[in-house]
């Protein structure tokens, strides 16, 4: 086997396994995502007890991309991530994400980040400046948020 192939494997490793475990955690919960808080409470399900547990993995995950970008890079700085608010919104809105919350998959928003980070790889090797990768990132947003709005209307 040659290495090339245990690196990607290594990398899609990365990838896969947490999406799977993801996806089989939230098909499993009682909360589905479309549930009113009350009507859960009403139905004995602990909702408090589910925020605050999706908050200490979301603060998890978050401290587990911090290592690994750190890692990655080699040093950290304080606003190594700013700026990427966008291409994170973008990205999530893409995957099939509702705005107003109640709609969305974990391989959806995975696909969309992969397919959003080739487009963006294959901008910089066309050699397009950062600004325009910006302003193309805006308008995909605002196209697929406006998209499904303006379909419903009609």
């Amino acid at each position: 086997m040659s290495n090339w192939w245990r690196g990607f494997r290594a990398s899609a490793g990365g990838w896969v396994e947490p999406t799977r475990y993801s996806a089989a955690i939230a098909r499993g919960t009682p909360c589905k995502p479309r549930a009113n808080p009350v009507a859960s409470e009403f139905a004995r399900i602990r909702v408090n007890r589910y925020r605050v547990a999706l908050f200490a993995v979301t603060g998890a995950a978050c401290g587990l991309a911090a290592v690994l970008l750190t890692s990655r890079l080699g040093s950290t700085r304080p606003s190594i991530a700013q700026g990427w608010e966008l291409e994170i919104i973008s990205m999530v809105i893409l995957g099939g994400v509702s705005v107003w919350g109640g709609k969305g998959s974990i391989l959806g928003v995975v696909l969309a980040a992969l397919v959003f980070g080739l487009v963006t790889f294959g901008l910089g090797l066309m050699n397009i400046p950062g600004i325009v990768m910006s302003i193309f990132t805006g308008a995909l947003l605002i196209l697929v948020v406006a998209l499904p709005a303006l379909m419903q209307r009609r």
